[in-house]
């Protein structure tokens, strides 16, 4: 993080939330200022440490792991000792974060991605947001997922379905993977 403390973090971040930005602004700010990636500049801009963003993912998903370490070497990405988030991670924690998953990711960083995770962001891309259903569960809402004004035809509404189910099963993948590892 440099030389910004946290306290001087919490000082920018209530600056600039008493000046009306929004959550993006103080993100890029915070990764301006201390030199950190776009998924760390958003735990910080919320003032969360990564066990707090981590209890929050596991709170917000169906099976879905993510543990304090793991977070900390995606957060590094695309640096040497990191490890590049699947797209199951990146889309739940925009929507803890409060913006969309390309946000999360430099362009750098999104060029280094697997070729099947960065298609899956892409075709996700910015237009999906995301809402938390009844259950505190992480669930498209029918308005988060109009792209236009126009009714989105059967194949589109299909595409998004296959997009989900991809996700879902990155992270039944990814938790089963991490576990035989260890």
């Amino acid at each position: 993080m440099g030389r910004w403390t946290k306290a001087d973090v919490t000082r920018l971040r209530e600056a600039m939330l008493a000046q009306g930005r929004g959550i993006d602004e103080i993100a890029d700010e915070v990764r301006a200022l201390c030199g950190c990636s776009h998924l760390a500049a958003y735990r910080l801009a919320h003032g969360l440490s990564q066990p707090e963003v981590v209890d929050k993912f596991l709170a917000a998903t169906d099976g879905a792991f993510l543990d304090q370490p793991t977070l900390s070497r995606l957060e590094q990405f695309p640096s040497r000792s990191s490890r590049a988030p699947l797209a199951a991670h990146l889309v739940p924690l925009a929507a803890i974060y409060g913006t969309a998953p390309l946000r999360l990711l430099s362009p750098a960083a999104l060029n280094g991605l697997d070729p099947r995770e960065r298609e899956l962001l892409l075709r996700w891309g910015s237009t999906l947001g995301m809402a938390r259903n009844g259950a505190g569960r992480i669930a498209p809402t029918a308005a988060s997922v109009a792209v236009t004004a126009v009714e989105k035809t059967a194949a589109d509404r299909s595409l998004e379905g296959q997009v989900a189910m991809a996700a879902r099963r990155a992270f039944q993948f990814t938790a089963g993977a991490e576990g035989s590892n260890v």
